[in-house]
Order: C-alpha cells, then sequence, then structure tokens
C-alpha cells in the first residue's frame, strides 16, 4: 500500500513541476510573441525602410550634381583675365625693393 501511495505522489509532483516549466515555457512565449507582434514589428521595419529611404534620397541630391558633366566652357575668360593681369602687381615700391 505504502508503495502505491508514493507511486501516486511522484506523479503528482513531477506534474506540477512539468506544469510550471511549461507555464514558464507560455510566458516565456507569450513575451516573444509580444515583443514580435506583428503590428510592433512592422512599424519598426517600415520606420527603419522610411529612415534609410530619406537619406538616400539626400545624399542623391547632393552627389549627382557634384558627377554630372557641365557644357560651359570658361577656358576662354579665365585666359582673358590671366592676359590682363600678367605683369601686374599690387605690391608697393618703397626704395627699389617689392613688398607683397
Amino acid at each position: 500500500m505504502q508503495s502505491k501511495k508514493e507511486d501516486e505522489s511522484s506523479p503528482k509532483k513531477k506534474k506540477v513541476t512539468y506544469e510550471n516549466t511549461t507555464n514558464e515555457e507560455e510566458n516565456e512565449q507569450s513575451l516573444f510573441k509580444k515583443e514580435t507582434d506583428p503590428s510592433k514589428l512592422g512599424k519598426a521595419l517600415s520606420d527603419t525602410i522610411t529612415r534609410r529611404v530619406i537619406i538616400g534620397v539626400l545624399l542623391m541630391l547632393m552627389v549627382l550634381p557634384l558627377l554630372s558633366y557641365s557644357e560651359n566652357d570658361f577656358s576662354s575668360e579665365y585666359g582673358i583675365r590671366e592676359i590682363f593681369w600678367f605683369g601686374r602687381s599690387r605690391c608697393s615700391k618703397s626704395e627699389g625693393d617689392f613688398y607683397c
């Protein structure tokens, strides 16, 4: 008789511990589900994608004009300006020495 009582009590203890582990696992799973809730996950992903797109567009707006080719050729104006100022100096001359 005592052996039956021990056998009966031991499975109950196992059930209790098993139920505790399942409750803990269920709590962990429910926390995981709350953290990865589709609406929260979707919001987080859409926010990061939106930020990346905005940064990409702003970078393109700043970089592409620097990479574009200009048809204007200002070499003739530059040459004329250099010829005009050739030989002229803004330095003052005192006692034969130039001070610049």
